[in-house]
């Protein structure tokens, strides 16, 4: 009799442990974004036209690279537009024009926009806390001559230079930036208990994440027992983790979703979001028992075989 109970705990072992792998696989996959974190458009307003420009970043370590967003709307009719991208020495900026500017357009109608990328190249050489400038320039003429048949009466020109306005002009400032990465446990969760969520942030950066703050978004359903729903700001060193432990508990079963947020003045924004599975409780402690029985009976059998 003992045998067939045996092959009968070991068989009910073996499902348990099947269903509770494919129970845990539900809840592990995140679903994870990046907000890069532009620096603010810069807008240059005349009669003829308006220049935007945006840097993708203007703090950078070395061996870096910068993209540099230009959009131009034309106001009216305007003639041989050109524009100038000059970063101080040794930064240089990919796709200059044989004419030396980096955009030339021969015409541009009324109401026309036109926006092109360019890449900053920042050396591997340069030394932190080194500040460097980039400069733009653009002109235009309200006129279809070319530029040797010009005349100095006819020769309308508009311009801009961000060396005459302070406010124009961009520094690029060399740093050691944080890369974060974040890691999670919820393990396996039940209704009706206590169950712990864990949140790791880890920077294996070549510097500090400064104000660091992690938001965590539970569904409606989740009670918050211990924890914050948003952190403390803190600083998270080089080569340094900080783990985040909340308490939470659900009087419903089903799947839900978790969103984490992190927040660094010197990082881009990370969300991720988890799906997790609320399971009933009893399930788990059928388990339990299922595993209990199983070592009862081969310790019974295995002491009824030695005698």
């Amino acid at each position: 009799m003992i045998g067939p109970v045996n092959t009968f705990g070991k068989k009910m072992f073996r499902t348990m442990k099947k269903l509770r792998y494919v129970i845990i696989l539900l809840s592990i996959f995140p679903v994870t974004s990046t907000v890069n974190a532009s620096e603010l458009n810069f807008l240059y307003e005349t009669n003829e036209w308006i220049l935007k420009y945006e840097f993708s970043k203007l703090k950078v370590e070395p061996g870096d690279t910068i993209t540099l967003t230009i959009e131009i709307e034309s106001i009216t009719k305007n003639y041989d537009f050109r524009l100038w991208i000059t970063p101080s020495d040794p930064l240089s900026v990919d796709g200059a024009l044989d004419s030396g500017s980096n955009i030339h357009y021969p015409e541009l109608d009324a109401s026309e926009i036109r926006e092109d990328s360019f890449t900053i190249n920042v050396p591997s050489s340069l030394t932190v806390g080194e500040t460097y400038m980039i400069h733009i320039k653009a002109q235009s003429h309200t006129n279809a001559r070319s530029l040797n048949q010009r005349l100095p009466w006819d020769n309308v020109e508009t311009s801009f230079n961000s060396e005459d306005n302070s406010a124009y002009v961009q520094t690029v400032e060399i740093v050691f930036l944080p890369e974060i990465e974040i890691k999670r446990d919820f393990g396996l969760i039940l209704k009706d208990t206590t169950n712990t969520f864990t949140i790791t942030v880890i920077n294996n950066g070549r510097g500090t994440a400064n104000d660091v703050v992690l938001n965590i978004h539970l569904p409606n359903v989740f009670i918050l027992l211990q924890g914050e729903e948003s952190t403390q700001r803190v600083s998270i060193q080089v080569n340094k983790q900080i783990t985040y432990e909340w308490k939470v508990k659900t009087p419903k079963t089903g799947s839900f979703n978790v969103g984490v947020t992190f927040l660094s003045s010197n990082h881009d924004i990370i969300e991720h979001s988890y799906d997790v599975s609320v399971l009933p409780w009893w399930p788990f402690y059928i388990f339990l028992i299922g595993i209990a029985l199983f070592i009862a009976y081969s310790l019974i059998s295995n002491s009824r075989t030695r005698y």
